[in-house]
């Protein structure tokens, strides 16, 4: 962006300085079971013209635990360290959802991943992305009761010949 401005017959020109901005990829919904793990992947680019450093926070709805996982941390972290992002580059940041073994058939979970982009110290914006989890609801699980089954000739018992034994 060039700014041209004339002033008592002066030229003046002015250049804007570039700004900052990210990208984030959108969330998902899946369908899981209770005492289950969901993986959530997302990709944050650098859209802006100057280098910057993002930070990240990730919040379930249902408070189910959630770590942050990616190359740098691949056993997960629940802790969002600002990384640094260059002009142009992408990086994936996973979030690792637990759903506890508690988790009722039918809660729908929204986990919300906050893209804080840092630029020089501070933070500049923010961008979100909402990840939802629908726990299944589980068919109910017939039991089944083997009984022995007793036999009995009735046609001997109607004619009377028991010459051949019960």
């Amino acid at each position: 962006l060039v700014l041209v401005a004339l002033s008592r017959g002066n030229l003046a020109m002015a250049q804007s300085t570039p700004l900052p901005t990210i990208a984030v990829s959108p969330g998902s919904s899946v369908v899981v079971d209770p005492n289950s793990v969901v993986d959530y992947v997302h990709t944050i680019t650098n859209t802006g013209a100057v280098d910057v450093l993002v930070g990240f926070e990730a919040v379930a709805s249902e408070s189910w635990p959630v770590d942050f996982f990616n190359a740098t941390y691949p056993g997960g972290t629940t802790v969002g360290l600002p990384l640094p992002l260059r002009v142009g580059e992408s990086m994936t940041m996973g979030i690792r959802l637990t759903v506890p073994v508690t988790a009722s058939p039918g809660v729908v979970n929204t986990t919300t991943l906050t893209v804080t982009l840092i630029y020089e110290g501070e933070p500049y914006m923010s961008v979100a992305a909402k990840d939802i989890a629908v726990v299944r609801k589980q068919e109910p699980q017939f039991t089944y009761i083997y009984l022995p089954l007793v036999l009995r000739n009735y046609a001997l018992l109607l004619n009377g010949d028991f010459s051949d034994g019960l």
